[in-house]
């Protein structure tokens, strides 16, 4: 989007075409467009979802606000043109609008009653309010009122911000002022506007009338910055398009916890959009414009902005706020040419690439603005929870992210890992109840009535849980939920001891009969997930990956249900690559396998389980580096590293096509094999033993390949023994004769002794 200077004072044009520094609304055929006519997003994939890193919880610092708070004051303020109508409440015509090309009047007569009008702010310069603070001019307007920079003489000309209403005599203004004062002197928050005073002022509106009027004024806190909206222009105008969806999601998560505090004071703010947002120069972020706040509930004179705000105008409430911060982080990152019919819902992915290529952040907006209240989120701080969750993972899995761990509202953390047995890795041998038990456990919901008691029963073994539960008077939707994953525990692991897990299906809530307390969207997402727990334990991972499918939506940031369906896809494939149906996709499946794995993985490395499943998917696409390099991620300080480190020695042997520094890690892993090592793998000697057969067969396959003995990553020995044929076959004689010493059947012994005379070859030596 360009600037279009504005046709009255040569300035450019702000606040939808109208000039905020002369009041003059722009001629139809010089506008200055919206930001969401301006031209679409790149497409480019990590371009479009991160482009411009930031730092800290809200961004980097931004440049560009005024030195001088006074260079913020505006030239000849006055109201839009397109709010001007006369004060006569027998006439209420338009007046002072363009004419000719001429700019209207801000002030002046009526040309049908003659009733003066003065649409310029009631404060002017230099006037004295409450005997301290000096009017040095107005530097914005709001939705109901001006707003002004002063000097607070007694504390040496310290700079403040006043705000009052512009047109006092209009029905509703002055309680909504009276709600915002006692909204903004409660409220203490570091999102929201520090009010410091509380002043009036008499006012002498245009008109016959001789009595003035008394204009409340809010005293604040000068907030150094820019809005939302100016730094969305300046982006577009520099060719740079929307806001990163990271920073957004940080930004939208910072004031809805500044929303959360209004709402835990009984106030809803009603307003929310890019206007009243600001940026500060530190990257904080700031809700500077209560002028829209009333007590939850409120309804009629409703502030509210066109293309953010419910269309179906609901009382002030939560959900109705939650929405326009949906809206406000749609506006900032996707250009849409409709934005003002917000009944219109979020674009289809098909038409907006970000939406398509950054799933989390389309889901997120999806529920945040979903049509239905009660489809919203629960509360503004677990709108804001998800928000942050999102950011997270963008920014781990951008090019160059790195893992961004966080806390979880509704899952505990992943403690057991399938697949990670190097007998048997690559290969999935898990059953689907082992999975289903391996996944997980939802925590409990404090909100639910018999939260406290239900807490209680942590770590109680599933019989004692299930007994106790089964005499709770009046069962809340948590208590059975609890009761159910009790259930399943003792359902697969005491060999199909009651209940059955057809019965604990049964056995759930019905979504579509909750109690009044429990929040609809919140609630399902739980109970999709147990029953994708219950299905996958029954076998059924087609059904188990819907459930799944379904809180995923629910919970768009959670690394748990992509986690669910991974291993569900995993499953299918698996069952795929086994099954002679022809329309079974296997090939599919493990894509969306591996999709799902490498987005939980790059995002949290507390869910090992996904650098597993990421290296299984990855060798049966043919990427054995990937593979590797997957498990190389595994953190040292994880039980499973050492699991990791000897899986990875199966899938990326020393190949001569292989990558050298995965050669060089093959040699470096392979050395940890040595108990005297400084930083041994803590396996068992039987262990110890095969996997040392494996790591020198492998080398000596190598040296088949190649006549090169060491360079591109291979030393000269290994485990001890000289890299060369007569090295290695001594030491794959020395291996076997250990491993037939360890305890364990005849065959296995035999089998050993006479691996160890094949490889004793006199004649080479």
């Amino acid at each position: 989007m360009t600037s279009t200077p504005c046709t009255g004072c040569g300035k450019a044009a702000v606040d939808e075409g109208v000039c905020l520094r002369c009041g003059l609304e722009q001629q139809p055929e010089a506008p200055t467009p919206p930001p969401d006519s301006a031209a679409p997003p790149p497409t480019s994939p990590r371009t479009s979802s991160t482009g411009g890193a930031a730092t800290g919880p809200i961004g980097v610092p931004r440049s560009g606000v005024p030195d001088d708070p006074e260079d913020m004051i505006l030239e000849n303020p006055a109201l839009p043109e397109r709010k001007r109508f006369c004060r006569n409440p027998q006439c209420r015509r338009e007046v002072g609008r363009s004419r000719g090309g001429r700019p209207g009047r801000a002030y002046g007569f009526c040309q049908e009653c003659r009733w003066p009008f003065d649409f310029r702010p009631p404060l002017t310069p230099g006037t004295l309010v409450a005997r301290r603070y000096e009017v040095r001019g107005a530097i914005g307007r709001g939705g109901i009122g001006w707003t002004y920079l002063a000097r607070h003489e007694p504390l040496g000309g310290h700079h403040v911000v006043l705000k009052g209403v512009s047109e006092p005599w209009l029905p509703g203004t002055a309680a909504l002022e009276r709600e915002e004062l006692r909204a903004l002197v409660t409220a203490d928050h570091r999102n929201i506007v520090k009010v410091l005073d509380k002043v009036d002022h008499p006012y002498h509106p245009p008109g016959p009338d001789e009595e003035k009027l008394v204009i409340p004024y809010i005293v604040m806190d000068l907030v150094r910055g820019r809005t939302l909206r100016q730094v969305l222009r300046r982006r577009i105008e520099a060719g740079d398009g929307p806001l990163p969806p990271a920073d957004v999601c940080e930004r939208m998560a910072a004031a809805l916890d500044g929303l959360g505090h209004l709402h835990g004071l009984g106030f809803a703010y009603n307003d929310l959009s890019d206007d009243n947002l600001m940026e500060t120069p530190d990257g904080g972020l700031t809700i500077i414009d209560l002028g829209g706040v009333t007590e939850l509930g409120a309804t009629g004179l409703l502030q509210r902005k066109q293309g953010f705000a419910d269309p179906t105008d609901p009382p002030a409430s939560v959900p109705a706020d939650l929405f326009t911060a949906g809206r406000t982080a749609l506006r900032l990152t996707v250009a849409v040419t409709d934005f003002r019919h917000a009944e219109h819902g979020i674009p289809d992915p098909a038409t907006a690439p970000l939406l398509a290529e950054q799933e989390s952040f389309d889901l997120l907006l999806r529920r945040t603005a979903h049509a239905d209240p009660a489809e919203r989120f629960a509360s503004a701080e677990e709108n804001a929870d998800a928000f942050r969750a999102v950011a997270r993972e963008i920014r781990a899995t951008a090019d160059g992210g790195v893992p961004e761990p966080g806390r979880s509202l509704y899952f505990g953390r992943a403690t057991r890992v399938v697949g990670d047995d190097p007998d048997t890795f690559p290969a999935v041998t898990a059953s689907p109840s082992t999975v289903a038990l391996a996944l997980p456990e939802l925590q409990i919901d404090v909100r639910d009535r018999h939260a406290g008691r239900l807490t209680t029963l942590t770590g109680e073994d599933p019989e004692s849980v299930r007994a106790v539960l089964a005499v709770v008077p009046d069962p809340s939707p948590e208590s059975r939920l609890v009761a159910v994953r009790a259930g399943l525990h003792l359902s697969v692991a005491s060999d199909g001891a009651r209940p059955t897990l057809d019965e604990l299906l049964a056995e759930l809530p019905d979504p579509d009969h909750l109690p009044d307390h429990v929040w609809p969207a919140s609630f399902r997402g739980r109970l999709a997930w147990v029953r994708g727990v219950l299905h996958l334990a029954l076998g059924s991972p087609v059904d188990a990956e819907t459930e799944f499918r379904e809180s995923r939506t629910s919970m768009p940031g959670e690394a748990a249900p992509k986690l669910a369906l991974a291993h569900c896809a995993e499953l299918l494939a698996v069952a795929a690559d086994r099954s002679d149906d022809p329309d079974e996709d296997g090939h599919g499946h493990r894509a969306r396998a591996l999709h799902y794995f490498d987005l939980v993985w790059r995002t949290d490395h507390a869910y090992v389980g996904a650098a597993f499943g990421l290296a299984r998917c990855r060798v049966a696409a043919g990427d054995r580096a990937g593979a590797e390099r997957a498990l190389q991620e595994v953190p040292a300080a994880s039980r499973h590293a050492s699991n990791a480190a000897l899986c990875a020695l199966g899938v990326a042997p020393p190949d001569t096509e292989q990558d050298p520094e995965v050669v060089a890690r093959f040699f470096e892993r392979a050395e940890r094999l040595d108990p005297d090592h400084d930083d041994p793998l803590a396996v068992d000697e039987r262990r110890r033993a095969l996997t040392t057969i494996a790591v020198l067969t492998a080398c000596r396959t190598r040296l088949d390949r190649s006549a090169r003995v060491a360079g591109d990553g291979t030393p000269a020995t290994v485990l001890g023994w000289a890299l060369t044929p007569q090295g290695l076959g001594r030491g794959l004689e020395h291996a076997h004769r250990a491993a037939a010493a360890l305890p364990g059947d005849r065959a296995t012994r035999d089998a050993h002794v006479d691996a160890a005379n094949a490889v004793r070859r006199w004649s080479l030596w």
